[in-house]
């Protein structure tokens, strides 16, 4: 990495991060709660006659429905508002009314209530100044984090429900409710929890800052690889560009951190594969056992490295037949360490904040593996936007996890999927590298295709329902292809480079058109109808 790989890394990180962390949610949520058991009946006095016109709750850790009604008189005759039922949490919902009236009746049903805030507006639109009283004064306590419209901005979405919840709870020593993956992820969620506050961007701010982190990495990667500049320049360039890696590192999963850790295991797996360095292999170890603990999707990645080390072995054996014996037995006994012992104890260790959460012990974390393995390997559900393995790597059906007509008669949508010109080409630059590295006995190539097979294949042979966004450990890949193909070109036809260059232009053209339903932001329905619904089941609206 010269001086000026650090200027290009940065420069095209700096605009990323500008863009990632624009509106990525609000700062201000409500933080202390409400609690009651069920069959708990709350009355409380607005204060005098209302026209209502909406009716919001913060919800918080519970399962309980609720119900809503509006009386004239203290025993007077109610009239239903509306009924809100679980799951949520940490999210506002809202429940519309035309009705009037002076007291409000909340009933808890099912299980132990938990409400952040209350928030009652008038018929104008006007927030009403609800009287204090020890009944349910920790329901009005925080009226300036109360919020009109729910949005993305200020509540959880698709599977922040458990995620963030989780990793709130390990703050507080709860007992977990996200127990389907390892707990490393959580825990890093935590940590932007424990700086913010659990406040969307508090449970959002980790994973877009490795989003972020990515990139400088990448082009790392990449520079290694392929040793140029401008190499490093367009993978980093076209990575920054994924509208998948935009979306799904702007949302409080996990698997911004699975990814994270696989790209330094590939990195230093790069780095091993040039150098032989131990301090290369113990680091790939390292990351693997981070991404491990994350996800369990990284041991697939750990079985591609395998490949890809022993691999290596072969080649070391037919150059250095004398000596191979302890050649290999030295790197296999170091691997024993770097792969194997190294990685167990980093994911014994995720487990330390499991092991401090109620009712939980190192009992509860090995039947925990156990439970993660059935859950999987057992799972009979129906979503619509799932997506067998095949039509990922044509798009088929782009994940929408949040959709919402806004207040100006538009609609916000956040969805995940690739850009069409990386996904697209980078499938056809994948088969042109496999060709290639064939013919030019190119260890590169053979890198590239590992990795990517090495994230795919399993999922051919998975039964349960499956999403688009399990191919996002294969973008990188796909993008190495494309850089590799375009250097190829580049070599062979020096005109190439306007070419290249014009790609990486397009593909910029397609983020920004794109841009509203990656990032939630308000669109008018006919342009994304008109405009980004290319196929039938791209239905962004």
């Amino acid at each position: 990495m010269t001086k000026k790989d650090v200027f290009f890394a940065a420069v095209i990180t700096l605009v990323y991060s500008l863009l990632a962390f624009f509106q990525l949610g609000d700062t201000k949520a409500p933080q202390t709660f409400w609690e009651a058991q069920p069959g708990t009946i709350l009355r409380i006095d607005l204060g005098k006659q209302y026209d209502l016109s909406r009716v919001l709750v913060y919800a918080g850790i519970s399962q309980a429905n609720y119900e809503f009604y509006l009386a004239d008189q203290p025993l007077g005759e109610q009239q239903q508002i509306g009924t809100l039922e679980s799951p949520y949490c940490f999210s506002w919902q809202r429940m519309d009314t035309s009705l009037s009236g002076r007291y409000l009746f909340l009933r808890i049903f099912q299980s132990q209530g938990s409400i952040g805030e209350l928030a009652v507006y008038a018929a104008d639109g006007q927030l009403i100044d609800i009287p204090s009283d020890q009944a349910w004064e920790r329901l009005i306590d925080e009226q300036d984090a109360a919020v009109y419209e729910p949005t993305y901005k200020n509540s959880t979405y698709f599977d922040e429900i458990y995620h963030a919840r989780t990793a709130y709870e390990f703050i507080h020593h709860l007992s977990p409710y996200e127990t389907t993956h390892p707990p490393l992820g959580k825990v890093l969620i935590s940590l932007g929890i424990s700086l913010f506050g659990m406040t969307p961007f508090g449970w959002r701010f980790v994973g877009t800052l490795l989003g972020c982190a990515m990139l400088p990495l990448f082009y790392a990667l990449c520079k290694r690889l392929f040793h140029r500049t401008r190499a490093a320049v367009l993978g980093c360039g076209l990575f920054a560009l994924d509208f998948m890696h935009f979306s799904q590192t702007r949302i409080a999963t996990i698997d911004t951190y699975a990814l994270f850790f696989i790209l330094w295991m590939t990195l230093f797996m790069a780095e091993y594969l040039q150098t032989h360095s131990y301090r290369s292999l113990a680091l790939c170890g390292i990351s693997f056992g981070l991404g491990a603990a994350s996800k369990w999707t990284c041991i697939y990645a750990g079985a591609g490295l395998a490949v890809l080390f022993f691999a290596d072995l072969i080649i070391t054996w037919k150059r250095e037949k004398k000596q191979f014996s302890q050649t290999a037995l030295r790197r296999c006994l170091w691997c024993l360490i770097f792969f194997v012992a190294i990685p167990v104890i980093i994911y014994v260790l995720s487990y330390l904040p499991w092991t401090k959460c109620a009712g939980q012990s190192w009992q509860t974390v090995w039947n925990n593996q156990f439970d993660m393995y059935n859950y999987h390997s057992q799972l009979k559900a129906e979503h619509p936007y799932s997506s067998p393995w095949y039509e990922w790597l044509v798009m088929v059906k782009p994940m929408v996890f949040y959709r919402q007509e806004t207040m100006t008669g538009g609609i916000s949508t956040l969805a995940t999927f690739g850009n069409p010109l990386i996904w697209w080409g980078g499938l056809i630059a994948l088969i042109a590298t496999a060709v290639i590295g064939i013919r030019r006995r190119d260890t590169i190539s053979w890198q590239i295709v590992c990795g990517y097979l090495a994230q795919l294949l399993p999922w051919v042979l998975v039964s349960r329902i499956v999403f688009i966004y399990h191919y996002f450990n294969c973008t990188p890949f796909l993008i190495l292809s494309l850089v590799y193909v375009f250097l190829y070109l580049w070599n062979k036809f020096p005109k190439m480079k306007g070419v290249m260059w014009a790609y990486l232009g397009g593909a910029a053209i397609l983020f920004v058109m794109f841009y509203p339903v990656l990032s939630g932001q308000d669109a008018s329905i006919s342009y994304v109808q008109n405009w980004l619904c290319w196929f039938p089941q791209w239905y962004f609206v």
